[in-house]
């Protein structure tokens, strides 16, 4: 495990900071290299990649192609970034723009879009996908009841849950998918209701 940051020459300045500042505890904490044993192997791969290289794929597809497994990324990123915010104050998460799921969101029911430049968007329940660029670019989301009253609007996780949640009958105007974790699309997408 040791021999590891020992002999690994970081690629960049925060990789060789992160390393100095490991060894010195590990020289202070033995007891440390026990915690850090899941992960210290795979702190280089992480710590070499350059932020336009982290964003060339998507996280599970860049973890595959490090890793051979789509999900160390994620399950790792926690204790790196623990690390990475003791040692750098930054998390390598946010220092590589590393997000755990595309940023694409989708809404399904009666709702009009109005974007920044005016152009409108009116669903007539129709789904309608919006990435985080898209998202960026809505000036607000409006959802009226026949009574005039604004409609509610549901954030579901699950997507065949999405695509088939009788909206009407359960009260609802619209429905926002969010997947199992908000991303950057869906917290867009929510800021303007």
């Amino acid at each position: 495990c040791l021999r590891v940051l020992e002999t690994w020459t970081p690629r960049f300045e925060y990789g060789a900071s992160v390393r100095a500042w490991l060894l010195q505890r590990i020289e202070e904490r033995t007891d440390l290299l026990e915690r850090l044993a899941f992960f210290i192997t795979d702190l280089p791969n992480m710590l070499d990649l350059s932020p336009s290289e982290s964003r060339e794929l998507p996280i599970r597809a860049l973890s595959g192609r490090l890793f051979g497994d789509t999900k160390r990324i994620e399950s790792i990123m926690p204790d790196i970034d623990r690390i990475c915010r003791s040692s750098l104050g930054e998390n390598l998460s946010s220092l590589l723009d590393l997000s755990r799921s595309y940023p694409q969101t989708a809404l399904r029911g009666i709702f009009t879009i109005t974007f920044h430049d005016g152009r409108k968007w009116d669903s007539a329940g129709d789904v309608i996908y919006l990435d985080d660029i898209a998202a960026k670019q809505i000036n607000v989301i409006s959802s009226k009841l026949d009574s005039g009253k604004l409609g509610r609007v549901l954030i579901v996780e699950n997507k065949e849950t999405f695509m088939t949640l009788p909206l009407g009958r359960l009260g609802f105007n619209f429905t926002l998918y969010g997947g199992g974790h908000p991303n950057r699309a869906v917290q867009k997408s929510l800021e303007h209701l």
